[in-house]
């Protein structure tokens, strides 16, 4: 039987081998991308000016002849930048990089002309979905399955005898290289397999956001259209109105995001992120937010959340390691860069094994 396992999780890792490859490298990759994303755009740091960003933004839609502005985000890296998402008449949306007052730092086109996205968007489509959209979701899905399956196949093969851990995680041997490289590869991948299973399950997960998501969603649904209309003193408010409305509902707390309205969804969805989410900028507070009148529509507190949603929100935490903070996120790229270690060593002690098998026998 353990004959059988080895062959499995062999040839398993032998046809996977450049899946995974590029799923650790864009992943660790993107644990810090944010904060280097930000770095790289030059521009003064201003904090959040709810009356400037949201005239900045007035002046910006006014001037896009056939553009929307449908989106604001934090940009996740330096305090007080977002994100600004423009749709065009065409469907591709755009993204400008703004600072806490509007200011426009770099524009870059988003979902299209993927030659000019970045380096960084470019990582985050091959991480979530391989640039194949909700197939690609399933593929990276069905192939993080393979990857716990195959983390757990390596350890019940590498699981050393009572007594026999402190040297098996200390591989310091001498002797054929063959025999090196496979101590190696058994201490490193008992060392970090618990917190890689832990990542790779929560990675498994979000890859199936689809059709997942609608199911814990269901517990902060978006305003009906009676709440909607309900609210007819027809002032319709600013967006700084808007932001400082969900603001003033949870001091402390900052700006994740702001969705505008649309015909389908006529009202302002704000994202606010407070002191304790495990989140760092992406909170999971929503407060709808009336057109006409700038009026609460619904407020979900994320801590006010059924456990289970409580639980889903903390998935993608999880997954990246922000859960644990900055320890978390070095962590994650620690593990990440031991999947890579792994990969290239089990592909070295292959090809190695596989040389000696072909080479020739000595003449006696």
């Amino acid at each position: 039987m353990k004959r059988a396992l080895r062959r499995v999780h062999k040839y398993l890792s032998l046809t996977m081998a450049a899946m995974w490859l590029l799923q650790a490298a864009t992943g660790v990759l993107l644990v810090f991308h944010w904060e280097l994303d930000d770095w790289t755009v030059s521009g003064p740091r201003k904090s959040l000016n709810p009356e400037k960003l949201g005239a900045s933004l007035e002046l910006l839609q006014n001037a896009r002849s056939g553009q929307r502005v449908t989106a604001l985000y934090t940009s996740g890296g330096l305090p007080g930048r977002f994100d600004v998402v423009i749709t065009n008449p065409t469907g591709g949306r755009d993204v400008l990089r703004v600072d806490g007052e509007g200011a426009v730092l770099r524009e870059r086109p988003w979902d299209h002309d993927y030659a000019h996205i970045g380096a960084f968007q470019i990582a985050t489509y091959l991480h979530q979905t391989l640039f194949l959209h909700t197939a690609g979701n399933w593929i990276v899905g069905l192939s993080g399955i393979l990857l716990f399956s195959n983390i757990c196949l390596g350890m019940y093969q590498a699981w050393p005898r009572a007594g026999q851990w402190l040297r098996t995680l200390s591989p310091f041997t001498v002797g054929h290289p063959a025999a090196q490289l496979y101590h190696w590869h058994r201490a490193l991948g008992l060392a970090l397999a618990l917190p890689a299973l832990v990542l790779v399950s929560a990675g498994i997960v979000r890859a199936f956001d689809d059709p997942l998501a609608a199911h814990f969603e269901a517990a902060r649904p978006p305003p009906t259209g009676t709440s909607a209309q309900a609210h007819s003193r027809l002032q319709p408010p600013t967006l700084a109105n808007v932001i400082s409305t969900a603001l003033a509902l949870y001091p402390g707390s900052s700006l994740a995001g702001v969705e505008l309205p649309d015909s389908d969804a006529p009202w302002f969805a704000v994202r606010i992120t407070q002191s304790h989410d495990v989140r760092r900028f992406f909170g999971t507070t929503i407060v709808y937010i009336a057109i006409q009148d700038g009026g609460v529509l619904e407020n979900y507190d994320a801590r006010l959340m059924p456990p289970s949603v409580q639980i889903w929100d903390t998935v993608y935490a999880l997954h990246t390691g922000e859960i644990a903070r900055i320890p978390g996120r070095c962590l994650v790229v620690l593990v990440g860069v031991a999947l890579l270690v792994l990969i290239a060593l089990g592909l070295t002690l292959y090809f190695l094994r596989r040389g000696r098998a072909r080479a020739p026998l000595p003449h006696p």
